[in-house]
């Protein structure tokens, strides 16, 4: 049943972006629509950001030359469009936080000064701590150098929003 609704909408998406306006009402239900499955049925949160957000730049480019009739509707897709963006970007945020404590508890796991140290990072982190933390001799500053020699992007890419 998954499958069949992910080819439905991949269906409809294609034949509806081939022929209409970036701000017809209905290419922005259907983009709404698909991203939203994405996200909630299929849990592919990447390609559902990316798709609510093609659609509402395609859309907004249009803006100055959309129809009256259809204005009032195209501008509240777009915001449901953006309102989800927000929603969904603020949730990665949370789960890559909750990731990165878990990745270093994992690795730190026979230390227990660095767990201590995980613990505080947890409670009493803040942006304008970040310096102090990511230079200070600690499990953080020992995973990011160790990424940055070894050219592990993917450590890299996980820690990069801290």
């Amino acid at each position: 049943m998954i499958d069949e609704s992910r080819c439905a909408f991949k269906n409809y998406t294609d034949l509806i972006t081939s022929g209409m306006k970036a701000t017809d009402p209905i290419r922005l239900g259907l983009a709404l629509s698909s991203a939203t499955f994405l996200y909630e049925i299929l849990n592919d949160r990447a390609t559902a950001c990316v798709l609510a957000k093609q659609a509402f730049d395609d859309a907004l480019a249009e803006l100055d030359s959309l129809d009256e009739d259809f204005y009032k509707d195209a501008t509240l897709l777009m915001q449901l469009l953006r309102d989800n963006l927000t929603l969904w970007t603020s949730d990665a945020d949370d789960v890559d936080e909750e990731e990165m404590i878990l990745l270093c508890r994992h690795v730190c796991a026979d230390n227990k000064a660095d767990l201590h140290t995980i613990e505080e990072f947890e409670t009493d982190y803040d942006a304008c701590s970040a310096i102090f933390r990511h230079t200070r001799d600690t499990f953080l500053y020992r995973l990011l150098s160790d990424a940055l020699r070894e050219q592990d992007v993917k450590t890299l890419f996980d820690e990069i929003f801290y």
